[in-house]
C-alpha cells in the first residue's frame, strides 16, 4: 500500500511539472503573438504616414500662412500663390546631412528640371530651419526659398520627412503630392 501512495504522489508530481510547463509556454506564445500583433500595428501607423498617402487629402485648400523669402526682403504669402499652378517642394537641412536622406537630395535635379516642365506658374522650396541653414543648403535650383523656421508650413501639410512636394492649382488646392520624382 505505502508503494501506491509513493507512486501515485510521483504521478501526481509529473503531472504538476507538466501542467506547469503547458501553461508557462501558452504564457510564453501569448505573451509573443501580443508582442507581434503590437509591432504590427506599429509597421501599419509608420507606412501609412509614409506611404502615397501621408499626407492632406486632394482639394485641400492651403491655409493663409505668411513666410520670408529667403535672400530677399519679401514675404511670400497664400495670396500670392493664387491664380497659377504652384509645386512646394520641402526640403530639411536635417533631412539633407542624414544618411538615411541623403540619396534623395543629391539625386533633386532631375526631379527640378520634371517640376520646371510640369508646372506654368511657380515652383517655390519651403526650408524647415533657420535662415542661415537654409542658405547653406544648396539645390542647384534657381526656384525662390521660402524658409519656415517654425514648421507651420510643415506642419499645415503633415510633413513628416523631406524632400516632398505639394502641387497646388490655381485656386491653391492640393492635387499631387508625394516625392518630387513620383
Amino acid at each position: 500500500m505505502p508503494q501506491i501512495f509513493a507512486f501515485t504522489y510521483v504521478l501526481l508530481g509529473v503531472l504538476v511539472v507538466l501542467h506547469a510547463l503547458a501553461l508557462r509556454e501558452a504564457l510564453r506564445r501569448a505573451a509573443r503573438l501580443s508582442r507581434l500583433y503590437s509591432e504590427l500595428e506599429e509597421r501599419q501607423k509608420r507606412e501609412a504616414s509614409a506611404g502615397s498617402e501621408w499626407a492632406v487629402s486632394s482639394e485641400t485648400r492651403v491655409p493663409e500662412f505668411s513666410a520670408p523669402l529667403l535672400g530677399a526682403d519679401g514675404i511670400v504669402t497664400r495670396a500670392d500663390l493664387e491664380g497659377h499652378e504652384t509645386i512646394l517642394l520641402f526640403v530639411s537641412p536635417t533631412d539633407a546631412v542624414s544618411p538615411a536622406r541623403h540619396r534623395f537630395y543629391h539625386g533633386l535635379s532631375n526631379p527640378f528640371q520634371s517640376m520646371w516642365n510640369l508646372v506654368e506658374g511657380q515652383v517655390y522650396v519651403v526650408c524647415k530651419g533657420s535662415r542661415e541653414e537654409c542658405e547653406r543648403l544648396t539645390l542647384g535650383s534657381p526656384a525662390p526659398r521660402i524658409v519656415d523656421e517654425e514648421g507651420l508650413l510643415f506642419d499645415s501639410f503633415l510633413i513628416d520627412r523631406t524632400p516632398r512636394a505639394v502641387h497646388l492649382d490655381e485656386e491653391v488646392r492640393v492635387t499631387r503630392f508625394g516625392e518630387p520624382d513620383d
